[in-house]
């Protein structure tokens, strides 16, 4: 019962602080060539023990069929949202000296910002592969 009451907790805090207007400031750290849009929160970047750092990430995906790459993720972090077609919310803690990662929560949302799937349960710890987004996140939040 009561890991039920922690879950039904959890989902409610990702939904108020997903909110608009909670006035999330997030900041845009890579674009990949399929045109979803990573951002970080760096009002939620959390030193923990163990040299452990925890950060709120957010995914837009994007309609991206081609044409000029640059502009159309210049065009949807500036604010046009209309070629959003669903967010991934999540928790992430990173190890820096071990270089390892692993979701704490995450959150699936629609076009409509429904949720459509959720997980509060944390996943194992993975390595960090050199060439990847987390990578490139982890060279943002460990200095």
């Amino acid at each position: 019962m009561a890991k039920i009451m922690i879950g039904l907790f959890v989902l409610g805090a990702v939904i108020l602080l997903n909110s608009e207007g909670w006035g999330r400031d997030w900041k845009a750290y890579q674009a990949a060539k399929n045109g979803d849009i990573y951002y970080l929160d760096p009002e939620t970047i959390e030193k923990l023990p163990d040299d452990i750092v925890r950060v709120w990430v957010k995914t837009e995906r994007t309609e991206f069929e081609g044409g000029d790459f640059k502009k159309h993720v210049q065009e949807v972090t500036s604010g046009k949202k209309e070629k959003v077609t669903g967010e991934i919310l999540q928790v992430i803690d990173i190890n820096c000296s071990r270089k390892t990662f692993r979701v704490v929560n995450l959150a699936v949302y629609d076009k409509n910002k429904e949720i459509k799937e959720y997980y509060s349960d944390p996943s194992e710890w993975n390595v960090i592969p050199a060439e990847s987004v987390t990578n490139v996140l982890s060279r943002e939040v460990c200095k």
